[in-house]
C-alpha cells in the first residue's frame, strides 16, 4: 500500500469526504482554531473499533505521527487523526491551555466533530495515544473526559500519570488555574 501525501494544507468544506489512503491536513474554527491530520484507510472502516487520535509532543510533529501511525489504521480499519496544536495559539497544550486561554481540550473535541462529519459516522469516544507532551495532555484530557476515552496509551510524559483525589497535576486543581477544568473522579 501506497502513502499518498497531499502537497499542501488545505481547508475543505463540511460536506467533503477525506480521501482513503490519503494522510490530509484540515483546518477547523470555532471557539478554539486549529488543524489536524487525517488518515482513512483504503478498506472499509471498521464499525467496531473507535477512531484512534496520536497526539504529538512539544516537537508539534503531528505529521510524523500521522504517517507513522497510518499502516496500522491501514491494517486495522480505523481513521486515525493527529491534531496539531501549534506553538503560537496552544504554547501550553500539554497543560489542557488553561496558562494561554487557548484550551487544546477544546480545540480537540472541536477537531473529532469535525473529522465525525467528514467521515459520516459518530465519534462519541476514541482511542487517545500521547507521546511525550501528548501523553501529558491525554492524561489531563482523560481527566476531564472519561466520558470520551475508549482506550488511554501514553508513552514518556515527563510528569506522573493521573493523580489520586487529594494529588492534583498542574491545570487541573480546583480553583482559579484550572478555568472550568473539572476532573470526574467518580468515573474512575
Amino acid at each position: 500500500m501506497a502513502l499518498v501525501m497531499n502537497a499542501r494544507p488545505f481547508e475543505s468544506t463540511r460536506d467533503e469526504a477525506p480521501a482513503p489512503g490519503a494522510l490530509s491536513l484540515r483546518r477547523v474554527g470555532g471557539r478554539a482554531a486549529g488543524s489536524y491530520y487525517l488518515y482513512v484507510p483504503v478498506r472499509r472502516l471498521r464499525a467496531d473499533l473507535p477512531l484512534l487520535v496520536s497526539v504529538h509532543g512539544i516537537s508539534r510533529n503531528a505529521r510524523e505521527h500521522g504517517r507513522a501511525l497510518s499502516r496500522l489504521a491501514e491494517r486495522y480499519g480505523v481513521a486515525l487523526l493527529s491534531p496539531l496544536f501549534a506553538r503560537d495559539f496552544f504554547p501550553d497544550f500539554q497543560r489542557l491551555g488553561v496558562d494561554s486561554g487557548c484550551r487544546a481540550d477544546v480545540a480537540l473535541d472541536e477537531m473529532i466533530d469535525d473529522a465525525s462529519e467528514r467521515l459520516d459516522r459518530s465519534l462519541d469516544q476514541f482511542a487517545l495515544f500521547g507521546y511525550s507532551g501528548g501523553g501529558q495532555f491525554a492524561h489531563r484530557y482523560a481527566l476531564l473526559r472519561p466520558e470520551r476515552v475508549a482506550a488511554l496509551a501514553v508513552a514518556s510524559p515527563g510528569s506522573r500519570g493521573p493523580p489520586s483525589s487529594a494529588d492534583f497535576p498542574m491545570a487541573c486543581a480546583p480553583g482559579e488555574r484550572s478555568r472550568g477544568c473539572a476532573v470526574i473522579w467518580s468515573a474512575f
